[in-house]
């Protein structure tokens, strides 16, 4: 008999109540609401505001999603979950299915890429993402993730939507010790 799968039940965090002051307070509360559950982020937040709260939430989250509103879909930023195990109640996005040959694409620009330290202008990556055809998400992913992600030092900056923005700081997460937005480390 097959394993049944488990229903995941998210936690809702409102971006749209979060604000710069006092943002390590508020910091210290979300953190205290969240028991190793799939987080929702939901609402809109300046980059480097969502940026401290993403790397806070990400060391607890088994799954963190960003969605506009409820009406909208959400997108996938990060997942610790089977996807063969689980049943999400609410539309999912996923931003990193590749065919093969985008893969061999992929590993060959990392390899080339070795400096240290980087500075990612998003608001740039933005922008030719949205200036190509077809889903503008994924366009940004794939620009970020032809970005090799092992660096001592990662600084972004721009203004841009809050997943795509997420999807980049999540990239770097696990590879990098020292990221900044501007001049706020973010991690």
């Amino acid at each position: 008999m097959p394993k049944q799968k488990e229903l995941l039940e998210y936690q809702i965090i409102n971006l749209n109540l979060i604000n710069a002051k006092n943002i390590s307070a508020q910091l210290k509360t979300i953190v205290k609401t969240i028991k190793n559950e799939p987080i929702i982020l939901e609402g809109d937040l300046t980059a480097k505001l969502l940026g401290q709260l993403f790397f806070v939430v990400a060391k607890f989250a088994e799954e963190v999603v960003w969605r506009e509103n409820p009406k909208k879909t959400a997108g996938l930023v990060l997942s610790r979950l089977d996807d063969s195990e689980i049943i999400r109640p609410i539309k999912v996005e996923i931003f990193d299915e590749w065919a093969e040959t985008q893969e061999k694409v992929f590993f060959a620009l990392r390899k080339k890429d070795t400096t240290s330290e980087i500075m990612i202008d998003l608001d740039f990556f933005w922008q030719e993402a949205t200036a190509h055809r077809g889903n503008e998400v994924m366009n940004f992913a794939q620009f970020i993730y032809s970005i090799n992600p092992l660096k001592s030092k990662v600084v972004f900056s721009g203004e841009i939507p809050p997943l795509p923005a997420l999807i980049a700081f999540n990239w770097f997460r696990p590879y990098c010790k020292n990221i900044f937005f501007e001049k706020t480390k973010i991690n």
